[in-house]
This record gives C-alpha cells, structure tokens and sequence, in this order.
C-alpha cells in the first residue's frame, strides 16, 4: 500500500486497536471518508503474503485477537458493510452476482 504521508496523517494512520487485522482496510475506509481516492492500477502485480512473517493466528491468544479485531472493524463499519461495494466489477470474478456485497 501506498499513500501520501500528508493523508497519512490526516485520517491518524493505523489504528493501533487493530494491531494485526484489518488495520488496512480501516485505514482506507478512513481514506474514503475524506474524499480521498485510493487508486488500482492493473499495470502493476502486487503480492501479498499474508502471515508469511507473523505466522497464522490458530493459537488460542492469536485467534481471541483477530476475532476481537473483526468485531471491532465490523462494528465500527457496519453501515458501509450494509451497502453494495462502489467498486465491485464482476470483470474480476465472472459468475458473482452484480450487487456483491463486502464479505471476508
């Protein structure tokens, strides 16, 4: 992810209550809420190796974190998590309905 430090700063950064989970998708939510766009480019390839240096959260302390994390984006989200997503394309997977919705 790359943004601009001036917008950085302007939404708080990272919440550090989403200290593992989440943080980025809250982090442009909050982008969002300024008017701020956050920007696709399908000439560039992206890799994402999600626990590749923290490791996975199946232990009990791990996974109470994530679900208290979860909880925590998905209350504090909840009405946007009850709309369409604005930039949902059916492009990228062929066989979704139109109207998809958040989900994770």
């Amino acid at each position: 992810m790359m943004t601009s430090r001036s917008s950085f700063d302007l939404v708080g950064g990272f919440d550090e209550e989403l200290a593992v989970a989440y943080n980025d998708i809250d982090y442009c939510f909050r982008l969002r809420e300024k008017d701020l766009l956050i920007v696709y480019s399908p000439l560039v390839t992206l890799y994402h190796y999600e626990s590749l240096s923290r490791g996975f959260d199946e232990d009990p302390a791990g996974r109470a974190r994530y679900l208290k994390e979860k909880a925590t984006l998905t209350a504090r989200w909840a009405e946007r998590f009850s709309r369409a997503d604005p930039y949902y394309t059916p492009n990228l997977r062929p066989g979704l309905p139109e109207s998809c919705y958040y989900a994770f």
